[in-house]
């Protein structure tokens, strides 16, 4: 009987161990985890932002483009009418 109890108690004492090396690794997993989710983010935060840039600065440059069209559409009819009353 004493030596069951032996035994049972060193297997505790084994899977006790392992226990705590298990949730070891996990704490560190968890810390790694956490540590690529935030560089994730930040990259992510990063291309929005010049995403953002790119995309105001070719918003502006489509509108320059489309008021010189205008203008030019413009100028062109005036043009037309100029010669046409010549």
């Amino acid at each position: 009987m004493e030596q069951r109890l032996e035994d049972v108690t060193a297997q505790a004492s084994y899977w006790k161990g392992k226990l705590r090396i298990i949730e070891k690794q996990m704490r560190k997993l968890e810390k790694e985890t956490k540590e690529e989710i935030s560089q994730v983010q930040n990259e992510t935060k990063q291309k929005e932002m010049v995403w953002n840039e790119e995309s105001d600065s070719l918003r502006r440059q489509i509108e320059q483009l489309t008021h010189q069209l205008i203008q030019a559409n413009a100028d062109k009819k005036e043009l037309q009418k100029r010669l046409g009353n010549v």
